[in-house]
This record gives structure tokens, sequence and C-alpha cells, in this order.
């Protein structure tokens, strides 16, 4: 595949963002008009991230619109994957069910356009066997190119033995896994908090993440 490549690209499911809705406690999201207001971190549950509708409506897209846009603006496929708060946030059971379904809707997506969109998978990472055989499903029967995870569950982090049979199953298929910088949880957020929420996302936290910490 030739041209340019948008390897940071994201989505939602309606089934998603229903379930978010549904939940008292975070990870919810509550709507407002056209202002949604995403609550993250359970440890700090009055906590919200607004942002404007039209960011959702962007992530929901998976058609010939999405396609239009990339066209604009000279892009010729995206590997897309499952945006925040990610399946990792849930107990398990209910975070295996959510990836099986986000990646049916991704699957079908890439499947009517193959050309332009690369499915990632999403896994619920303290899977186990479950996982490892929803990420081959994806590969084998999806068409997907990889997986996406984030860089921490709660306050543990990838070296979690529980998380061990997804990289196992991405070496047997030889398949990469993006490994994707997220929100601190828990006492990783508290140095944040007196800044704003936004301070422990993308603008820092995100860099704090995947920086190497000294000796």
């Amino acid at each position: 595949m030739s041209g340019i490549i948008d390897c940071e690209t994201h989505y939602f499911t309606e089934g998603y963002l229903e379930l978010l809705r549904s939940r008292t406690e975070p990870p919810r999201q509550e709507v407002l008009g056209n202002l949604r207001k995403y609550y993250p971190e359970p440890s700090a549950p009055t906590v919200a991230c607004p942002y404007p509708s039209a960011i959702e409506d962007h992530l929901l897209d998976l058609s010939d619109t999405r396609i239009a846009l990339m066209d604009q603006h000279s892009i010729s496929a995206q590997v897309v994957s499952l945006t925040a708060p990610g399946t990792d946030m849930f107990e398990t059971e209910l975070a295996l069910k959510q990836a099986r379904d986000a990646n049916d809707v991704l699957g079908a997506a890439v499947a009517r356009h193959p050309d332009r969109f690369l499915g990632f998978a999403t896994l619920a990472p303290f899977g186990g066997d479950e996982s490892a055989n929803e990420l081959e499903r994806c590969v084998a029967d999806l068409g997907f190119k990889g997986v996406n995870i984030h860089s921490h569950v709660g306050e543990r982090y990838l070296d979690d033995s529980r998380c061990w049979p997804i990289f196992e199953a991405a070496q047997k298929l030889g398949v990469p896994i993006n490994i994707h910088p997220t929100l601190p949880q828990g006492a990783m957020l508290e140095p944040y908090l007196g800044f704003g929420w936004a301070l422990g996302g993308p603008s820092l936290g995100f860099g704090h993440e995947v920086c190497r910490r000294p000796s």
C-alpha cells in the first residue's frame, strides 16, 4: 500500500456509547445538548472531560463520509482502533463482550473498504485465553493487521502476567501490538488533578507514560 497512511485514528460504536451513558460510575458519559462530558476515572468521579458532539459524530462514522474526508486530505488509508476509554476500563467479562462487539463493527467497515481501513483489534487485557482467541479471530476472520492496547490497566502495567496470552498470540500470528498511552489512573492521576484534567492526558501525561524512567 502506497501513499499517506494515518496510523493514529479511532472510532466509537453506538453500543459502546450506550454503555457509557447507562453507567453511574466512571467511566461514563453525560449528554448535555451538543456537549458531551466524559468521566474517565473512578478515583476522581467528579473530574470530567467536556467535548463537542461533532467529535463523537466523526468517531462514529466508518462510512463514505470518512472516506471523503480522507480524500480531501490525501489520506490513502487509516489504521483504525477503538477510542478511549477502551475495554481495559471494565471488568473482564464486560470487557470481553464489548471488545468483540467493537471488533465486529470495525470488521464490517474493513470488509466494505479493505483498501482504506486497516483494523487494529481491541481486547480485554486480562481476558487470558479468551482475548488471545479474539485476537486470532480478528486477524484470521476480520482481516485485522494487529492490536491496540493501552499502556496500563488500572494501576498495573503490561508486564502483568494476565496480559501475556495477548503477547503470545500476537507473536504466534506475526502481528504488531500498538501500545497506546492512556490517562493516569488511581494514584498515578493525583499529581495532575490540581492543574486540570487535560494535563494528565495528551498534553503531558501521555509523554510521561512513554518516557524512560530514571533508574
